[in-house]
């Protein structure tokens, strides 16, 4: 599996509750697998979430407490995984990276 980890500058934050994504690369389908795999992790350790722009969509007031988003970018194939802060950066580090 092809991680790549990003600290996030003042783009894709999500309104500045996301601090960490990460790009799930490789080529398909075996990506699209993988991005699943750490999805279903993701949901499984910090529990149900949504796609970043759902998030994006419902706004600082609605979304509640988030740990993580994740991201599919259809126009250049892209996946993936955003973080909100050290503490889901440290517990996903210690699985996958």
């Amino acid at each position: 599996m092809k991680l790549s980890l990003e600290k996030l500058d003042g783009r894709h934050k999500g309104l500045n509750r996301l601090k960490y994504r990460v790009l799930v690369n490789g080529t398909q389908p075996i990506k699209f697998q993988d991005f699943c795999q750490v999805r279903q992790w993701c949901w499984d350790t910090w529990g149900p979430s949504c796609e970043r722009e759902i998030f994006l969509s419902l706004g600082q007031d609605n979304t509640g407490s988030i740990d993580w988003a994740w991201h599919y970018d259809e126009k250049f194939n892209y996946c993936y995984i955003y973080l909100a802060g050290p503490k889901q950066l440290e517990l996903f580090t210690l699985k996958w990276l």
